[in-house]
């Protein structure tokens, strides 16, 4: 008794090369489409990995013989088992199986299309998006080559490979990355495959090698004639340039006019009054060195709808993010500028979905417990360089990012300057701020000189309050609130009137202007909620968004505000202001930061639990989920192999049930790795397995499917009684390691079903 293995021959040795070579081609061709979404080649050396082990499980299941079921199930398991390299932040170690790398995996699977859709490119290491491109090539090996050399289709074998080409396409970006290796270099290969599995056998004897060199170098020449004649005169092709190249590409589900405007709570963070003040909380620290005078911006706001300034949700023409979209930890961006490296730990004084930033993002990392958590969720805008996860910033968490700080205009900068476009904002909106900006900038018609006069007027006649001088100043951006801080008896506000004031009245004179809450970073490194400032920004030809420092512009703190009598606020004249849409109830908390958290709930009971060991905590948390998939499958195949077993002794006529036994041997005796002719006659295949006893259960199958006699239910019987002996001595003959083998192999249950569908096709 031999085990059930294929003699490969060395002609079949040298075809499964050449396979192997034309199908790594091909794959490894249509990996590179994916570069365009991932940042590095990390990816492709996973896509690479992924194939390799593709490869060797198709070639080592055909030599043993194995069925396309047990491949299948071989499959599954060696993605969660190896492919633990691929999550590595989830990892035992950074590369073995875990609880952890296997759900993550197990989601990256099911979810992980959806996240590559919805994460700008490129995504980078993002959760575990790596596990894509391997899992491409564990497939495209393993149904590449099992094709390849279990069928002689050749469009059955390249099949797996156009697959991933096609993913490559439908997942990356509007451009392609490369139209030479996906379109030219692919078509030669998959032809120049196609064509070596045609001639393959075709040509014997001494035939096959004569002239082989001249036939493969012309082969290769009018390849490369082709390949090269499609890139020079393939553009040239009617509709060749067509809009027509399809991506699946959404817009993620991130709405920011469902969380409350961020400079709303201005006075959390300024008042020292409160009760539930920030003003001497550390929010951020800021690890040395503290480069001078850089900024943490918090959110940027450009929109306002008369109740409050708040971030927007909208794509420039300039900018191929879409909103606010998934990024990676490499963000494409061209701001001018030297870049800086900031590295931010977010403080009990800070929880939230804004996330801080020194500027215009290049990289961002993630630190902390809750770092894959939080990088998952990372979204950002690159139209106003304001980043969110939607999961929330808390005490303990850490980031590492990249920017490039926006540059400073003093007022003979901005005199000189010239706005880069027109304002976005409708004129609607600046009500009669519009007619008090006019008067402030002196009728001026120059957008720069106006803004320049309008900030000159503020600095000079402003008075600064924010709310604890006994001068009943009222908090709020909203018009109504506005036109009151530029119309009463004095202007008296803080950060919150100053900075929404300025910016309206800028874009009021033609100067496109947003809002910006944030902090200069103190020498200490520590941000406090007393650092927490506003300012204006504006949109200037030629150096982009730039700032404009209140405290040397529009605003002076030293300027303090005078007591005035208290006197009910007078009404403003216009429209009447609609409530904010985007408050949160009066229920609710209101913290800028948690604004949007729910009422705390109970403290839930404490109940006595039964107290179970570290270890044996570990041991089912590492190694409990992969045994119990394998035992699942082994206890199918053993479940499946019963109920046939019942099904053959009970079901039919006593002749069927006989004849059926036989098969019952046969299929024994191939789980055992026992080689039997299926197409002999049940007493050769009886000497092929050898115990005499088969040789009498063979004769008994003979008479009753072939005797004139009708087997009864006892001669039924008793040929099972002495089928399961015979069955059993055989396996006493095996070892037992072959023996536990044999009760989960599917070989028999594949040869079984081959063998009822050609006894289906057999004629009557």
């Amino acid at each position: 008794m031999t085990p059930s293995t294929i003699a490969v021959s060395g002609e079949d040795r040298h075809a499964e090369g050449v396979d192997i070579v034309f199908l790594s081609a091909l794959t490894l061709l249509a990996l590179v489409g994916f570069k365009a979404s991932y940042a590095g080649w990390a990816f492709f050396a996973l896509g690479a990995f992924g194939l390799a082990l593709g490869i060797a499980l198709a070639s080592l299941s055909r030599r043993l013989g194995q069925p396309l079921v047990v491949v299948a199930a071989l499959t599954v398991l060696l993605f969660f088992v190896v492919g633990s390299v691929s999550a590595p932040h989830d990892a035992y170690a950074g590369f073995l199986p875990s609880a952890d790398s296997i759900q993550a995996m197990a989601k990256a699977v099911v979810e992980g299309w959806k996240d590559l859709l919805t994460t700008y490119r490129p995504v980078g290491t993002t959760g575990a998006l790596l596990c894509i491109p391997y899992l491409l090539g564990l497939l495209a090996g393993v149904i590449g080559h099992t094709a390849a050399r279990r069928t002689s289709i050749t469009a059955l074998a390249l099949l797996p490979a156009v697959g991933v080409l096609a993913l490559g396409i439908l997942f990356g970006t509007r451009h392609p990355q490369s139209l030479v290796l996906q379109g030219s270099c692919f078509a030669a290969v998959a032809i120049g495959w196609a064509s070596a599995r045609s001639r393959r056998g075709k040509i014997a004897g001494e035939t096959r090698h004569r002239g082989a060199g001249s036939r493969v170098a012309a082969a290769a020449g009018l390849l490369a004639a082709a390949g090269g004649l499609s890139i020079v005169v393939g553009p040239a092709v009617p509709f060749a340039n067509a809009n027509s190249r399809e991506v699946l590409r959404t817009q993620p589900p991130f709405d920011p006019g469902a969380y409350p405007s961020p400079l709303s709570g201005f006075r959390l963070y300024r008042s020292p009054t409160s009760p539930t003040s920030l003003y001497d909380k550390p929010l951020f620290t800021v690890a040395a060195p503290v480069p001078a005078g850089a900024r943490l911006r918090i959110a940027t706001m450009d929109s306002y709808n008369d109740v409050a300034w708040g971030v927007a949700d909208e794509t420039s023409a300039g900018s191929d993010l879409p909103g606010f979209a998934r990024v990676g930890s490499n963000i494409p961006q061209d701001e001018p500028g030297p870049k800086q490296r900031l590295s931010v730990a977010i403080e009990p004084g800070y929880s939230g979905v804004w996330v801080p930033t020194g500027g215009s993002l290049s990289t961002i990392h993630f630190g902390g417990a809750r770092a894959d958590a939080l990088a998952t969720s990372l979204r950002y805008d690159a139209v106003n360089e304001t980043a969110v996860a939607p999961v929330g910033l808390r005490d303990g968490d850490s980031l590492t990012e990249t920017v490039t700080s926006l540059p400073t205009l003093d007022l003979d900068q901005l005199s000189k300057a010239t706005p880069a476009r027109s304002p976005d904002l409708a004129t609607s909106v600046y009500g009669p701020l519009a007619t008090i900006a006019q008067r402030w900038a002196r009728q001026a018609s120059d957008p720069a000189v106006a803004t320049v006069n309008i900030a000159s007027y503020l600095y000079k006649n402003g008075r600064y309050s924010d709310g604890n001088d006994h001068t009943n100043t009222l908090a709020g951006n909203s018009l109504g609130r506005l036109v009151t801080f530029t119309q009463g008896q004095q202007i008296a506000g803080n950060d919150e009137q100053y900075a929404a004031t300025m910016a309206l009245m800028a874009n009021a004179m033609g100067m496109p202007a947003r809002v910006v809450l944030g902090a200069e970073i103190p020498p200490t490194g520590v941000v406090e909620g007393k650092d927490i400032e506003a300012w204006v920004e504006l949109d200037i030809a030629g150096a982009g968004w730039s700032i404009l420092p209140p405290y040397t512009t529009y605003e002076n703190r030293n300027h303090k505000a005078v007591p005035q009598p208290k006197a009910p606020v007078r009404e403003a004249a216009t429209k009447p202001v609609p409530p904010p849409v985007n408050a949160p109830p009066a229920s609710r908390s209101q913290d800028p930061n948690n604004a949007s958290a729910p009422a705390p709930k109970p403290a839930p009971r404490h109940h006595r639990s039964l107290h179970v060991p570290g270890f044996i905590v570990a041991v089912l948390r590492y190694v409990g989920i992969p045994l119990i998939v394998i035992a699942g499958l082994a206890s199918l195949i053993v479940g499946a192999k019963l109920q046939r077993r019942r099904r053959r002794r009970h079901r039919g006529t006593p002749s069927a049930r006989i004849a059926a036994g036989w098969h019952e041997v046969l299929d024994a005796a191939g789980d055992l790795g026992i080689r039997v002719n299926v197409r002999g006659t049940r007493r050769e295949q009886a000497n092929a397995i050898n115990p005499p006893a088969l040789l009498s259960l063979a004769r008994s199958a003979d008479i009753a499917t072939f005797a004139p006699l009708v087997p009864n239910e006892a001669a039924a019987a008793q040929f099972w009684k002495a089928l399961t002996l015979a069955v059993e001595r055989l396996r006493t003959q095996v070892s037992w390691q072959r023996r536990i083998y044999a009760m989960v192999n599917t070989r028999s249950l594949y040869s079984g079903a081959l063998r009822a569908l050609r006894a289906r096709r057999r004629p009557a």
